[in-house]
């Protein structure tokens, strides 16, 4: 059992060594480390054991690891090395996009399962910045954060149409992003459903709203949630769906 510099997050983490390969990319050997926060990495060592304490002197990026011996009680017997799981990276993926890419303490303690460098780096694989063993450049397509829940959805709204110059009442049931735009998907009470592109903030006029150049979000206001009623049948056509 070792522990090992890590200059990112300037602290030592306690792993055990494993196997040796020879890496092309690192050129030179590469010993595997499995870390106790579940983390795997191969990693090129400095020949020589640190012998000092506290932080050691800084090294230029890419050099080998610093690394020391272990003179602590070894770990727990019951210690297995456990992948990440679908749902954890799931997990993951949520915090960061709610919390950002700096704040990996906060994450790592929301999770509550794996190190902050455990989730820096896992993140970093996960969105092709580095690879499992952090040499060479990734070949899979990174992974995006998952966008953030529209707060209007599942909401009523009525929704202005300037061509037919009327307001229609719709509840957003989803989102979607679309040529790098944000659109709801409103489920009309006509029976129609449509993805539009609403406005930031509910119009706060009456009647009639600005003039939207073509192509910009529409205006919007919000609607109070409709009476159950029952469905006619052979009920004539909305205007809009008239116009279609």
């Amino acid at each position: 059992w070792v522990e090992v510099w890590w200059p990112e997050q300037s602290k030592w983490y306690l792993g055990h060594v494993g196997e040796a390969r020879y890496s092309d990319a690192a050129a030179g050997v590469e010993l595997r480390v499995d870390y106790d926060d579940s983390e795997t990495h191969y990693q090129v060592f400095q020949e020589d054991a640190f012998e000092g304490t506290g932080a050691p002197p800084p090294q230029p990026e890419g050099a080998p690891k610093r690394w020391r011996f272990f003179d602590g009680p070894p770990p727990a017997e019951h210690y297995v090395h456990k992948k990440w799981t679908p749902q954890e990276e799931n997990d993951l993926r949520k915090l960061v996009a709610e919390l950002g890419e700096e704040q990996w303490a906060a994450v790592s303690e929301r999770l509550g399962t794996r190190s902050e460098k455990s989730v820096e780096t896992h993140w970093k694989v996960l969105t092709g910045q580095r690879t499992a063993s952090g040499y060479g450049k990734p070949h899979a397509q990174p992974l995006k954060a998952a966008p953030a829940i529209d707060a209007r959805v599942s909401s009523w709204v009525e929704v202005y149409w300037a061509g037919e110059g009327e307001w229609y009442l719709g509840r957003i049931v989803g989102q979607r992003r679309r040529s790098a735009r944000h659109e709801t998907k409103v489920a009309y009470a006509d029976g129609e459903t449509m993805y539009e592109a609403l406005r930031d903030e509910p119009f706060d006029g009456d009647g009639e709203p600005p003039a939207v150049v073509d192509g910009e979000p529409e205006h919007w206001w919000w609607a109070p949630v409709p009476p159950v009623r029952k469905v006619a049948i052979d009920a004539p056509a909305s205007p809009r769906q008239a116009g279609n």
